[in-house]
């Protein structure tokens, strides 16, 4: 349970999200049989439920594409325009919706969209309240719990809906093709079918598709190798001017950036470039401390470097987890491992422990 300020949020909020594995939007998956009309017939978006939902990290979802085939001919049901109901319109909850399956029509079918999905509700409804700002419980720990007020009511998970299902004797297949214009909702076609041996799955066409527009390909996932090839530029392009400039001339410090900071007046914001900045001059300048670092901070240095994928020795005793490069996957990690220490901590210590302060942790040796 998260009792965190909602300053505490904010600043976790502004961790950059660790690129370290490929994501993909789902737009892309989406897109294709537009992009590739002649190759792809079918897409399908499905939520991955498998893990307990508490993890930091991605949303992890199932891409299914049905390529076109000569031979086969896919079956895609498809329900009118006027047969949609959109949950979040309707005011719906899950007594509504169950009383509307119940009461339908064994024959009719039932599509149902902007259902709020119950693994997503709760995160958009913290970053809203962060968003609108305001005094109040700004500094109150207990201020996440109201954003639960509504989002158990009115939202479902996809295993919600399946029982919702078989508690009326209906079938139903579950979609997120409109998650990006829907705000992350599901959609979903409750329908009846009578038993057969045939164990193909029911298709349906779900309403117009999220428009890609013009974004990009590349705009549609990460760049995993991105950072590793901005260190080997900035590496290569130092040496290049040790060798060609006086040292006076060289700058301490080269840094690329994805696009340069602005600030409210949209000016160059200065105070976040010298924070990108400080992030790489601290580590050369943490090398010359590893002769003074205690066996506690020294532990947490590897730990850290572990994590990181970075030398032990460029991490100071006065380093922040999340200055030298930390993400929620990594402090992840370093929460698990510091457990083999006997130190129990959470990613929110991570975002204001400096090295020596989390070594100060670390129980001492039993005699």
């Amino acid at each position: 349970m998260c009792t965190g300020t909602r300053d505490d949020l904010r600043s976790i909020t502004e961790v950059k999200p660790d690129e370290s594995e490929l994501l993909v939007n789902p737009l892309f998956f989406t897109g294709l049989a537009d992009r590739l009309p002649d190759e792809i017939a079918h897409v399908e978006i499905i939520p991955d439920e498998t893990d307990t939902g508490d993890r930091l990290g991605p949303f992890r979802y199932a891409a299914i594409i049905h390529v076109s085939s000569q031979d086969t001919q896919l079956q895609i049901r498809q329900a009118s325009q006027a047969e949609w109901v959109d949950f979040e319109k309707e005011g719906f909850d899950r007594p509504s919706l169950l009383k509307l399956v119940e009461t339908s029509s064994a024959s009719a079918l039932i599509p149902v969209t902007n259902i709020p999905y119950r693994r997503l509700i709760h995160g958009q409804r913290i970053l809203q309240l962060l968003q609108d700002g305001g005094e109040e419980t700004t500094s109150t720990s207990g201020w996440i719990s109201h954003a639960r007020i509504v989002e158990d009511k009115h939202s479902l998970s996809v295993n919600d809906l399946v029982d919702l299902a078989k508690q009326t004797g209906r079938r139903v297949e579950v979609n997120w093709t409109l998650q990006s214009s829907q705000r992350g909702a599901l959609t979903a076609v409750f329908y009846h079918d009578p038993p057969t041996q045939d164990k193909t799955r029911v298709l349906f066409q779900f309403p117009p598709k999220d428009h890609q527009g013009n974004t990009s390909i590349g705009m549609l996932c990460s760049q995993p190798r991105q950072q590793d090839m901005n260190e080997k530029v900035e590496v290569e392009l130092l040496e290049m001017l040790r060798t060609r400039l006086s040292s006076y001339m060289i700058p301490r410090v080269i840094k690329i950036l994805d696009r340069t900071p602005l600030n409210n007046n949209c000016k160059i914001d200065r105070r976040a470039l010298e924070k990108d900045t400080q992030r790489k001059s601290r580590q050369s300048a943490s090398i010359s401390e590893g002769k003074t670092l205690s066996e506690p901070e020294e532990r947490v240095r590897q730990v850290w470097g572990d994590a990181l994928r970075i030398e032990p020795t460029t991490i100071g005793r006065n380093d922040r987890f999340f200055d030298i490069g930390g993400d929620s996957i990594s402090a992840m990690k370093v929460v698990q491992e510091a457990r083999k220490y006997g130190l129990a901590i959470t990613v929110r210590d991570l975002c204001f422990l400096e090295v020596h302060e989390m070594a100060g942790r670390i129980p001492p040796p039993l005699t």
